[in-house]
C-alpha cells in the first residue's frame, strides 16, 4: 500500500510541476477572467498541491486505519466457522464446528485462512459441500 501512495504522490507532483491543470483542478481562489502575476499563480498551485496531498494523506490514513482495525475474520453466507478465533498451544487439541447452510441444490467451495504466529504465512482450509433440493 505505500507504494501506491507514493505513486499517486508522485502523479500529484509531476502534474502540478508540469503544470499539467484542468479547470476541474480550480480551487476558485482567483477568477480566471483576470489576469494575476506569477507570484498569485504559484501561490494558487501552491495551494492547490497542498489540498491534493493533503486528500491523499487522509486517504491513505482511513484504508491504513480501516486495515489495522480489520481483524479479518472468516466471513461466508454459506459456511459458518465456530469459534472464529483462539489459540491453540504445541501438542494441544481445539474442536471447530463447520456449519453448512446452502441455498440450493449447488456445489459450494471456499477457502478459510488460518493465522500463525511461528509465520507470515497462513493455513488454509479448503470448504466445500453440495446442497440438496427440497
Amino acid at each position: 500500500m505505500q507504494i501506491e501512495e507514493q505513486d499517486e504522490h508522485s502523479d500529484i507532483e509531476r502534474k502540478f510541476n508540469s503544470g499539467n491543470l484542468s479547470d476541474d483542478d480550480d480551487d476558485g481562489s482567483l477568477d480566471s477572467d483576470d489576469s494575476y502575476s506569477n507570484q498569485e499563480l504559484q501561490a494558487k498551485n501552491e495551494r492547490r498541491k497542498q489540498k491534493a496531498v493533503s486528500a491523499l494523506s487522509r486517504k491513505y490514513q482511513a484504508i491504513k486505519k480501516a486495515v489495522t482495525e480489520d481483524q479479518m475474520l472468516f466471513q461466508d453466507e454459506i459456511f459458518q466457522i465456530e469459534p472464529l478465533e483462539g489459540k491453540i498451544w504445541p501438542n494441544t487439541e481445539m474442536t471447530c464446528c463447520v456449519t453448512f447452510r446452502p441455498q440450493g441444490p449447488y456445489q459450494y467451495s471456499c477457502t478459510a485462512f488460518c493465522n500463525t504466529t511461528c509465520s507470515q504465512d497462513r493455513l488454509s482450509l479448503n470448504l466445500s459441500g453440495q446442497g440438496k433440493g427440497p
